[in-house]
């Protein structure tokens, strides 16, 4: 369905008109919907959490708090983009919480990622003993019915245990441990290299004049040259250390320093390294606002032109998509770059 604004541009490149679709529990309700919408928000992350969507409907006539009021397990599907061009697939997703306001009377719908179930979110303890982080994902995977996707490293450990954590952050927690990050969309568990993100030829430009607001800062003192993991093993009187170096010149000349356990020279090189990775990649960060782009989402680059030591190219770490009568369709991106 159209949105009904008008048509603005971005610097000198004409902008059509938005548009967006939505299917409610297997239906098209686009038609129906659309006097109703005051806003439509889709939220996408790079590593670890959940896309987000969230609508926020009109009810004045108390539609949505009767006849209309959403049945448990209802689902979403929505695109977004503009008039007579593909749409952006923003997914499938579940309604995780429904509220209203007033007055005036509107209506808030808050949903997840349907491969993002609550039992994923389900607080669990269990020990893995002599299993690699790929047989981990797929297990986790396997049961919540998603299917791994990725090249996810065969890094074995003798043990790893999760002690009253969501299989979800405690996923997240063992791959950023050595380089991964992962997301899920739709039954899938994607898997990606933190290291080879950045590295991706840019899919959009940003000049100075596209940008409707920014803000980004130089956390220059807080970059890191090298980092150091070092741990001694009680069982097999040995210690394990691993160490990696920065690329660039700048940082402030200490080290990181890690004391987790480590199965071997090899494990400590790998955390050592994905540690000043994790700890250089926002170097340089902050927030850009341009009208609506459904190229701009979480784990694309991005290059940004026309602010000086500033500009480079930076990796899209979250996006937040929305679409609304007044303000028609606006992108705001969160943006990292390394030293």
């Amino acid at each position: 369905m159209e949105a009904p604004v008008e048509t603005r541009t971005a610097g000198s490149v004409p902008v059509s008109t938005p548009a967006y679709q939505v299917t409610w529990a297997g239906k098209d309700v686009s038609v129906t919907i659309t006097p109703y919408v005051l806003s439509m928000t889709y939220i996408d992350h790079v590593h670890g959490e959940s896309d987000e969507l969230d609508l926020e409907l009109e009810d004045i006539g108390g539609g949505w708090k009767d006849g209309w009021y959403p049945q448990k397990g209802d689902r979403l599907t929505v695109r977004i983009g503009y008039k007579g061009l593909p749409l952006m697939d923003c997914g499938d997703f579940e309604i995780e919480e429904f509220e209203v306001k007033g007055p005036p009377d509107t209506a808030h719908v808050r949903a997840l990622a349907t491969g993002v179930t609550k039992s994923l979110r389900t607080r669990n303890s269990k020990a893995y003993e002599g299993r690699s982080l790929r047989d981990i994902a797929q297990d986790i995977a396997a049961r919540h019915g998603l299917t791994v996707v990725g090249d996810v490293p065969d890094t074995r450990f003798s043990r790893v245990t999760q002690n009253q954590e969501r299989d979800l952050g405690f996923l997240k927690r063992v791959a950023e441990e050595y380089g991964q990050v992962f997301t899920v969309k739709g039954d899938q568990l994607i898997f990606m290299e933190r290291s080879n993100l950045a590295e991706r030829a840019p899919s959009v430009t940003l000049s100075r004049r596209d940008l409707k607001s920014y803000s980004l800062r130089d956390k220059g003192l807080t970059t890191f040259k090298q980092a150091r993991a070092c741990y001694d093993d009680p069982w097999e009187k040995t210690t394990h250390e691993g160490w990696a170096q920065g690329a660039g010149e700048d940082g402030i000349g200490d080290s990181i320093k890690l004391t987790r356990r480590a199965q071997g020279a090899d494990h400590a090189r790998m955390q050592a390294q994905a540690a000043l990775d994790k700890a250089n990649e926002a170097r340089f960060e902050g927030t850009l606002e341009v009208v609506g782009n459904p190229a701009l989402v979480a784990g694309n680059t991005v290059a940004v032109a026309g602010l000086g030591k500033l500009s480079g190219t930076y990796l899209v770490y979250s996006s937040r998509h929305k679409c609304s009568p007044g303000g028609g369709y606006t992108t705001e991106i969160e943006i990292r770059r390394g030293a």
